[in-house]
């Protein structure tokens, strides 16, 4: 019943079906990418279920930015610095370089020096804090409960979408083929 559902077969992204009583991932060149298409719901009780819990917003901020006050987790610019995502790749990729994916997520810490591309690493060494996937924040929004809250950009977003304070909001947490989550674990 997911209106979006066409787009995970279009893009060819990883979807995850429960077979046999085991998950199994359809195409396993998207075995490291971001679980994407999940609703706050799914993302919550994922967390809950396993012992974490989704991040708050000045949780995600602080994880994404560290120390600096940057629009970005390496600090800097944007349009000079963009190196987060397929859609602005332009900026990142060596001459030659192909992507082995069609359009959507990249691995998880893709764009780091290993692969010869500028790494999207914030100072606290987290990857993908912006242009891979939205991910889901636990941040109820004030004047209405069933309004869920995703941070960060994802590949099929632009310069001016993909900033850390940039917020997506969803009534009842709905699931989108560039929206996924990461965890906190308390100590």
């Amino acid at each position: 019943g997911n209106p979006y559902s066409h787009m995970l077969g279009e893009y060819e992204f990883g979807i995850i079906n429960w077979v046999n009583n085991e998950f199994q991932i359809n195409n396993v060149i998207f075995l490291d990418h971001p679980a994407v298409q999940v609703s706050w719901y799914g993302a919550n009780h994922f967390a809950e279920y396993n012992g974490f819990r989704l991040p708050t917003y000045n949780e995600w901020v602080r994880s994404a930015r560290g120390e600096a006050n940057s629009s970005w987790p390496w600090g800097g610019g944007g349009d000079m610095h963009l190196k987060i995502n397929v859609l602005n790749s332009q900026y990142n990729t060596p001459e030659e370089f192909e992507y082995p994916w069609p359009d959507g997520t990249t691995p998880v810490g893709f764009y780091n020096v290993q692969n010869n591309m500028i790494d999207n690493a914030s100072s606290f060494g987290v990857y993908d804090m912006i242009g891979n996937a939205w991910e889901w924040i636990n941040e109820p929004e004030v004047f209405n409960d069933n309004i869920k809250k995703s941070m960060g950009g994802a590949w099929d977003w632009g310069l001016n979408n993909s900033r850390l304070k940039w917020i997506s909001l969803y009534t009842t947490g709905q699931p989108t083929w560039s929206t996924g989550f990461r965890v906190v674990q308390d100590n």
